[in-house]
């Protein structure tokens, strides 16, 4: 038992010989310094305690100078504070692609087929006057190009409702509600139903924002392209993907035609070349035989064309050099053939 305690006595004294180290003595030099780091650690963290006590609203509302419109510009949007008739403004909202879920779920997805950049958002609430139900909401979207924009606001609209309005490029009134295009933004000054008072909020509102948007050329093609006789007014749309379901077809345009009585759909679509057309056009009649099938098919002054039937509508389509054209959606094949062969024949590429 002795031999046993020397030795595990020795072990430990190996071991602290091994392992301990000699004190080392701070200099007083390196004492003030560690005194001043620590007081500056303090300094900052109670002046982040005090910061996080109050309310800055700037970190909320949007900057007079946000929403420019391209590099280099200093283009502002500023909501007004106050409306006439007792309204007043809650605070700016922004959003991008990624988190714009947050605010119009459920609708967020369509948005982003095309290409939404951005989204700034406000509401009004009357302060007098007993406003109690009535708010006016508005939601401007950067889409990043007119075309977008355009896009976005025919895909949502539905021809034949509402009256036109002249606000940015377009625009139109239902239901008391505003909804217009401008440049690369597409605004909605929505309420909740018809009232005097909504309306002449909501056309304040919408007329100070049209005023601050920035006039952009534009020249969209899809508004040119097609035949005037016929033509249903404001019923061109531009669909930037997945056209009829179909993800082969995209940047199409499609517009409402009142045909022998028939109320018809047609298409049109810029493609890169001749080969891509008639590539689509393939695709196309591949899937009508997978989900239906090809009732007839040939050639039109030498371009490729066929009909095809999908439960009970038709489809008809045809190539003309690098476009794609026809009719879709019809009840009636007759007439659909009629139109299509009508398109044709003024299409210019």
């Amino acid at each position: 038992m002795v031999r046993l305690k020397r030795a595990f006595g020795g072990l430990r004294e190996h071991i602290d010989r091994r392992w301990s180290k000699p004190k080392r003595v701070v200099s007083r030099g390196e004492q003030v310094v560690c005194c001043i780091l620590l007081l500056g650690l303090l300094s900052i963290a109670v002046w982040v305690a005090f910061r996080g006590q109050r309310h800055d609203s700037n970190l909320y509302t949007l900057s007079e100078s946000a929403f420019a419109t391209s590099a280099g510009e200093k283009a502002k949007l500023h909501f007004p504070e106050a409306i006439a008739g007792g309204w007043k403004r809650s605070k700016v909202e922004t959003y991008t692609a990624d988190n714009l879920y947050e605010k119009i779920d459920g609708r967020a997805e369509l948005y982003i087929s095309y290409d939404v950049v951005g989204l700034i958002c406000t509401s009004y609430r009357q302060a007098e006057k007993g406003g109690e139900g009535k708010f006016v909401d508005v939601f401007v979207y950067d889409m990043g190009s007119p075309q977008n924009a355009f896009g976005i606001y025919s895909y949502e609209r539905v021809a034949g409702i509402g009256k036109p309005i002249k606000l940015g490029n377009g625009g139109y009134q239902a239901a008391g509600s505003i909804y217009f295009w401008k440049g690369k933004h597409y605004v909605q000054v929505v309420v909740p139903f018809e009232d005097d008072d909504l309306k002449k909020a909501c056309e304040a509102i919408a007329k100070a924002i049209d005023a601050q948007l920035q006039v952009e050329p534009v020249d969209i093609w899809g508004l040119k392209v097609f035949p005037k006789d016929g033509l249903i007014q404001d019923s061109i749309t531009y669909i930037k993907r997945k056209a009829f379901g179909y993800d082969f077809l995209s940047e199409v345009y499609t517009a409402q035609y009142r045909h022998a009585g028939k109320l018809l759909k047609a298409f049109v679509c810029k493609c890169s070349s001749v080969d891509d057309a008639r590539a689509k056009l393939s695709r196309w009649k591949s899937a009508l035989r997978k989900y239906g099938k090809v009732v007839s098919e040939g050639r039109l002054n030498g371009e490729l064309w066929f009909a095809g039937k999908v439960g009970s509508s038709f489809t008809v389509a045809f190539c003309k050099g690098n476009l794609l054209g026809g009719v879709v959606e019809a009840g009636d094949l007759k007439s659909a053939e009629e139109f299509s062969k009508r398109l044709f024949g003024k299409l210019r590429q």
